[in-house]
């Protein structure tokens, strides 16, 4: 079994943070996320098989590969765990999780006394 290590960015905007992992290759339904008391557990396994025949159809070559990945990340007490979501696109796998309304920076305006 090989272990990879895909790279992991982390983005924070005013209203969210962004975890963006490349998997190129790996099908979706193949990756798991979950938050368990504010960490993100993301992990996936994949299995290759590669074979190659020969004009009579006889297999002269066939290879296996198997690749696991797991990383779990803590997330800051601002956020809202319910709020995750993800989505894979060209290899990059982004997940978004919103802060708290409650820690998200608020604009006061003030208003002119007579």
């Amino acid at each position: 079994m090989l272990s990879t290590s895909p790279t992991l960015n982390i983005d924070e905007t005013d209203s969210q943070y962004l975890v963006h992992v490349t998997v190129p290759g790996i099908d979706p339904d193949e990756i798991i996320i979950e938050v368990i008391d504010h960490t993100l557990e993301i992990s996936y396994d994949h299995s290759e098989e590669d074979e190659e025949k020969n004009k009579k159809g006889k297999t002269i070559r066939r290879e296996y590969s198997h690749y696991s990945f797991s990383r779990s990340i803590s997330l800051p007490k601002n956020v809202d765990t319910s709020s995750v979501e993800a989505a894979a696109s060209n290899g990059i796998l982004t997940i978004s999780i919103d802060k708290s309304p409650e820690t998200q920076p608020k604009r006061i305006s003030v208003k002119a006394s007579s």
